[in-house]
Parts: C-alpha cells; sequence; structure tokens
C-alpha cells in the first residue's frame, strides 16, 4: 500500500555550480557565471568584433596605436582627421566580454516507488530533495519535481521559481508500486526541452534520485528488460544539453549492487550517494563535477564516479 513518508532532516549542499561557458547568456541568478549578453557585469577580456556596441574602450585604443604613422601619412592636408589625438578605424574595435552570474533551471527526479521505503531511505532521499532545493533557492534557479512509481512518470510541479510550493509537493509525495525508472528520465526530458525552447540560454541540470533500479518499462507493463532499456533511454538523453546528476539513494551498509553507478555511466554524469551530497563531506563540485560547456547543445555531463 502506498504511504507518505517523512523529510529528513535538511543539509548544506554543497556548491552545484556550473563552470563558466562561452554561451552569452542574460537573466539573475547565482548558479553559473556566464558570458554576459547584455554588456552588464565584470570586464574580464576584449575580442575583435564589427559591432560598435559594447566596446572595451581600452583595448581598442591599444589596438588603433601602433598604426596612427601610416594612417596620417595616408590622409591629405585639411583633413578633420588629422586633429585627432588618436585615428581608431573598425579593424581596431574590440567588444567587452563580461561575465555575470545567471541562475539555472534544476529539475529533480525522486524515485518514489515501494523499495525506496525500505530501512528508511525515503526519509533520506526526501531530505536531500529539500536540500537540493532550499540550495536551489539560494541560486535563485527555477525548480521543477518529477516522481516516478507504478506504472509511470508524474510532473509534481512544473518550472517555477516556488520553492514553497516544490516543499510541499515533497511532503505530500505518496511511496509505494514498482519502479518506472525510464518514464522518470522521459518526463525529466520533456521539462527540459521545453524550457530550452522558451529560454535557450537557459542551462538545465537534472538530478536523479534513485538507486538505479527499474522493473517497469516505458510501456506501463512490468519487465524483465525494464533495467536495460532504461540505460538504453539514459544513454540516448546523455547528448540532450543537459548537465546530469545522480544521487544514489542505496544503504551504505547493504549489499551493494551499483545499479545506480550504470545508470550515471549512462547518461555521463557523477554519482553521488546521499552522504556525498553533504558540504562537510564533498570536494568542490565547481572544479571536479563540472565541465565547460562549448554551445548550448553541446551537453555539459558531470564527471564520472
Amino acid at each position: 500500500p502506498d504511504r507518505t513518508a517523512e523529510i529528513g532532516e535538511p543539509f548544506a549542499v554543497r556548491e552545484l555550480r556550473l563552470g563558466a561557458d562561452r554561451v552569452p547568456r542574460t537573466g539573475s541568478g547565482r548558479r553559473q557565471e556566464t558570458v554576459s549578453a547584455d554588456g552588464h557585469g565584470h570586464y574580464v577580456t576584449a575580442r575583435p568584433t564589427g559591432d560598435a556596441h559594447h566596446l572595451a574602450l581600452d583595448a581598442t585604443l591599444r589596438a588603433a596605436a601602433p598604426h596612427q604613422r601610416d594612417r596620417r601619412a595616408g590622409l591629405g592636408p585639411g583633413d578633420p582627421r588629422l586633429e585627432l589625438a588618436l585615428i581608431v578605424e573598425p579593424d581596431d574595435w574590440r567588444r567587452a566580454e563580461r561575465t555575470t552570474q545567471v541562475g539555472s533551471a534544476v529539475i529533480l527526479v525522486v524515485d518514489a516507488s515501494g523499495s525506496m521505503g525500505a530501512r528508511g531511505r525515503m526519509v533520506a532521499s526526501k531530505g536531500a530533495v529539500l536540500s537540493l532545493l532550499l540550495d536551489s533557492y539560494v541560486r535563485r534557479d527555477q525548480v521543477a519535481l518529477v516522481a516516478f512509481r507504478g506504472a509511470g512518470a508524474e510532473v509534481l510541479v512544473p518550472p517555477t521559481a516556488s520553492v514553497e510550493l516544490a516543499e510541499r509537493q515533497l511532503r505530500r509525495m505518496p511511496v509505494g508500486g514498482r519502479t518506472p525508472l525510464s518514464s522518470g528520465l522521459v518526463a525529466a526530458d520533456g521539462l527540459a526541452a521545453a524550457l530550452r525552447r522558451t529560454n535557450p540560454g537557459q542551462r538545465q541540470i537534472i538530478i536523479v534520485v534513485t538507486d538505479g533500479r527499474a522493473n517497469v518499462g516505458l510501456d506501463g507493463g512490468v519487465s524483465r528488460g525494464a533495467q536495460d532499456e532504461a540505460l538504453a533511454v539514459a544513454a540516448r538523453l546523455a547528448g540532450n544539453g543537459c548537465t546530469w546528476l545522480v544521487v544514489d539513494t542505496e544503504h551504505p551498509t547493504g549489499r551493494r549492487t551499483r545499479t545506480a553507478a550504470g545508470l550515471a555511466a549512462a547518461l555521463g554524469a557523477r554519482r553521488l550517494s546521499v552522504e556525498e551530497l553533504r558540504a562537510d563531506e564533498l570536494a568542490d563540485l565547481a572544479r571536479t563535477a563540472r565541465r565547460d560547456s562549448t554551445t548550448v547543445e553541446t551537453p555539459t555531463p558531470l564527471a564520472r564516479s
């Protein structure tokens, strides 16, 4: 029978920042350092440009300085440009490149099947999810919550800035039934795809909280091939342009199946235990878990465990 688990004690989560990338973005937040698309932010470098907007004055003048003798020699008497201290041509233009902090969309995908109720795993998992929600609030991220159990997956909270709404749904989330892992992955990918269409510059982090086991296929039926199907789905979704993270809920003192590790490998993601999410246990993810992306389409997987 279905039941509702309590939420474990929340804890401070080590930074889940994304590495800086070369894709210009706008927006506000504290999750990711990115190239500013609107001329605001911290000036870090200058690059050649054919556009006179957002010029870096210092770099433009330095580019023009070596050419002054030749440029003046090519001007006729009375040319007003001879009165200028420095003659600047479009070839000298340098655009100021600035960086700023923006938020991301964090999609939490939670295994709510019956096996999660054993040995208090759902209590600990809900505590981890709440901790991630609170971290997203601080970082000004959008959040979404997906649960998979029984025959399929359900979007409990569509992308929203309201962490309070997500927390309420997390508290009410029932536990029970079989494990349709593939459906959970596909549902999360659908949310991420919709977000990319509405906000192409935004980056998404999909965090899957599970032990990695599956026994229900995409068709909603119990299947011996559900595990292989889930890995195949994961491998296909690894190239969807998102950053994936697997939080392994397998009990640390139980028999280790490493199914979550297999899922993480298929997704090109890092696998972390619930305990390793804690700020006092985990090495800095900003340096060790993220790889910079170069385009929106290129996935930014977490380093493999």
